[in-house]
């Protein structure tokens, strides 16, 4: 077996304390700096080179040497002395310069480490993005639009596609440009201009997204939900399992009416949606785009205009859908007046009446059944969705307000529904049907991507 020599066990212990960090450094530092300073007394004491031979003499000699980093003229003793005290000052430069050096590096790294956001976040009730991407910014834009109406809310985004730093500048530098061209418009159409900064605060933090550690660093215990925003499916649903392991564990946990977050994820290929919906259980609310996208194409390419629609409706400018609890709305003891002059009770009304009396918005659905999404003595259960019952338009004609616990509600912004006794003049021109006769059209489709296929199957049907 092979001997180490005493050079590779020093180099060895050497690196085991360079790895330990700045403090291990400067205490190696300093033992061999101590230790030469030692051995370089040692000889001015052993070879009488000072005129003042005694230990402690030439021990403070080597030490003030090395640490002025003097050279000693002719004058100073011996020519013994002149070397020995000139090794111990060339000593002391290399010191001086290795302990500034180790020092500079250790300050840059905890500076890098601040710079990459490692405080936990201390926020409650906000949402979480998993995953870095140009959809984020999309992402943001919508939130940030949702949130002029309400206090400060946060957005906690996490990835390690790039530095925290590097995501905060990119954050502000969007946050910028989409307020300057709101101002615009505001200007353009005389509307009072509120910055998004004054509503909302994205907050950039640098991790590994599958990690459980990170993410409890983004405090996903206590947000309201979490957005899944990565571009491969298996990614996706390592992290729908990460985040479903934490909320399984909140749910477990005990703690009674403890509102859990829920996980909102996108998948890219169908075959991968049963895993997902596996992965995430009951806390997961999944998108698969091709289908949807496939849907919204073959669709807006029938009906010119449709497109507009979609998009009126799902983003926040203007007129939102919210879900709104019934308890949210006064309804409870109140009585309207019907158009024929008679009294009823506001339950007794189907949906599609309840509309005649709302000032500031418009129900086009409703649901019976409670949502699940609350801790239950421990419970795991596999559907948050179980026992619920939904209806939309034109099927609220026989569904009573008071067979519904829930309201789908197009609303310019989420205020409190107003609701009036007396039925409001709506004045809208009659709708004349068509017949048409069935007909073959032909399409034209452009290109080839992945939703080739279901694009075709759409318009089969």
């Amino acid at each position: 077996m092979k001997k180490n020599n005493l050079f590779q066990r020093f180099r060895y212990w050497l690196d085991k304390r360079m790895a330990k960090g700045t403090g291990s450094m400067i205490r190696a530092l300093l033992f061999v700096t101590i230790f030469m300073i030692l051995f370089l007394a040692s000889i001015l004491i052993l070879f009488g080179a000072s005129d003042e031979c005694s230990p402690l003499h030439a021990l403070w000699d080597s030490f003030a040497t090395a640490i002025n980093a003097e050279i000693p003229s002719s004058g100073d003793g011996s020519l013994l002395f002149i070397i020995i005290n000139g090794i111990a000052a060339i000593i002391g430069l290399f010191f001086t310069s290795i302990l500034i050096g180790i020092i500079t590096t250790g300050i840059e790294t905890k500076l890098q480490r601040l710079r990459n956001g490692n405080a936990d976040v201390l926020e409650n009730n906000h949402t979480v993005i998993l995953g870095w991407n140009d959809i984020t910014f999309a992402i943001l834009a919508e939130i940030m639009e949702s949130n002029l109406n309400r206090e400060m809310q946060t957005v906690v985004v996490l990835d390690n596609a790039c530095e925290k730093a590097e995501m905060d500048d990119q954050v502000r530098k969007f946050i910028a440009e989409k307020d300057k061209e709101r101002e615009r418009t505001a200007k353009k159409n005389h509307e009072v201009f509120i910055p998004y900064a004054k509503h909302t605060q994205v907050l950039c933090r640098y991790g590994t997204t599958v990690h459980s550690s990170n993410l409890e660093n983004c405090n996903i215990q206590n947000c309201k939900s979490i957005i899944v925003n990565e571009d491969d499916d298996d990614e996706t649903i390592k992290v729908i399992l990460a985040c479903s392991g934490i909320i399984n564990e909140l749910r477990m946990s005990g703690i009674k009416g403890k509102k859990l977050p829920y996980i909102t994820a996108v998948i890219h290929d169908k075959k991968n949606m049963n895993t997902a919906r596996l992965a995430g259980g009951k806390d997961l609310e999944v998108i698969c785009y091709p289908e949807l996208m496939s849907r919204i194409m073959a669709n807006s390419s029938r009906a010119a205009g449709l497109s507009h629609v979609f998009t009126t409706l799902f983003n926040y400018e203007g007129s939102d859908i919210y879900y709104v609890d019934k308890s949210e709305i006064k309804l409870s003891g109140k009585r309207v007046i019907a158009s024929d002059g008679s009294k009823k009770h506001i339950n007794d009304l189907t949906l599609y009446e309840l509309n005649q009396y709302l000032t500031n918005a418009t129900i086009i659905g409703g649901s019976h059944g409670k949502i699940n999404n609350k801790v239950e003595q421990g419970r795991l259960n596999d559907n948050r969705w179980e026992g619920m019952e939904s209806c939309l338009l034109p099927t609220m004609k026989s569904k009573l307000v008071k067979d519904v616990d829930h309201f789908y509600v197009l609303q310019m912004d989420d205020n409190p529904i107003e609701v009036t006794k007396n039925t409001c003049t709506v004045s809208c021109k009659e709708v004349k049907e068509k017949n048409f006769s069935p007909h073959t059209r032909p399409d034209a489709i452009i290109g080839v991507s992945t939703l080739l296929i279901q694009v075709l199957k759409e318009l089969e049907t």
